[in-house]
């Protein structure tokens, strides 16, 4: 496979891996899209695009997914393995430049990946070397 390819396995398809990361994800919000995310027990990052009807008639649907793939597939790895996205475009991304989204897509995965470490400390117990942990 090669590395800036985005294979089958790296896609969300199944309405039921998608209801379980809208369901038990947590979500970033930005102007152009809304980022849904969740850990998985994978090693791979996968994506899964959605665009409704109100974005527009089916070629600015499809641009809108397209662009959206693309931007990830070239940045996937700024995001760190293990993790499922899905991606619900808002109005008005199909108008915006491939620059500009991939732009907006690079400061939202950098906030995932914050929101990530944070979440991993915590409820993590350290002791220290002569305390005796009581029951």
């Amino acid at each position: 496979m090669r590395p800036y390819s985005l294979s089958k396995k790296e896609r969300i398809r199944k309405n039921y891996e998608f209801q379980r990361v809208y369901g038990q994800g947590k979500k970033v919000v930005s102007r152009y899209f809304v980022i849904y995310w969740m850990e998985s027990e994978d090693t791979i990052r996968r994506l899964g695009v959605s665009a409704s009807r109100k974005i527009g008639k089916a070629v600015k649907r499809n641009r809108a997914k397209r662009l959206t793939r693309e931007v990830f597939r070239r940045n996937k790895y700024c995001l760190s393995p293990g993790v499922d996205l899905v991606i619900v475009v808002r109005k008005g991304l199909a108008e915006q430049s491939y620059s500009a989204i991939e732009t907006l897509f690079i400061h939202e995965l950098n906030r995932i990946e914050r929101s990530r470490e944070k979440f991993s400390h915590q409820g993590t117990i350290s002791f220290s070397a002569g305390a005796e942990r009581k029951n």
